[in-house]
């Protein structure tokens, strides 16, 4: 299985020819960005569309890509609104419970969870694929 890192197969960045703000790149274990989410996008990939979160940092606008099943998991579970402060950090990968690798996330978001948010005019029926590590 392939993991994305951002190029077609044709070695054309994809995702930096998109319009969105700087993409923030989890590199190294402990990388981590805070800031306001200021807008929800999907963009594409080579391997379908995928959720962005544009948050507002110290630094400036960064985009952040929602590549693979944690993170994906995350904007799913939480639900993150506009104005809501977001820590995401990149723990490094990890072996799962089926011996596969895959890179691990942690992300933290207020949210009051008994007022459902429908994100479904957004993503509509975004799959996001299975990007894990071999």
């Amino acid at each position: 299985m392939t993991t994305i890192d951002n190029k077609t197969e044709e070695g054309v960045d994809l995702i930096e020819k998109q319009p969105y703000p700087e993409k923030f790149l989890f590199n190294d274990p402990g990388d981590t960005i805070t800031g306001t989410l200021i807008d929800t996008e999907v963009g594409e990939t080579i391997h379908g569309p995928a959720f962005i979160l544009v948050l507002s940092t110290s630094e400036g606008e960064r985009s952040v890509w929602m590549l693979g099943t944690v993170l994906d998991n995350f904007v799913r579970r939480r639900r993150p609104m506009r104005g809501d402060e977001i820590t995401i950090t990149y723990r490094g990968k990890t072996e799962g419970g089926s011996g596969r690798t895959y890179k691990d996330y942690w992300a933290t978001c207020p949210r009051d969870m008994s007022k459902p948010i429908d994100y479904s005019n957004l993503l509509g029926q975004v799959e996001q694929p299975d990007l894990l590590d071999d």
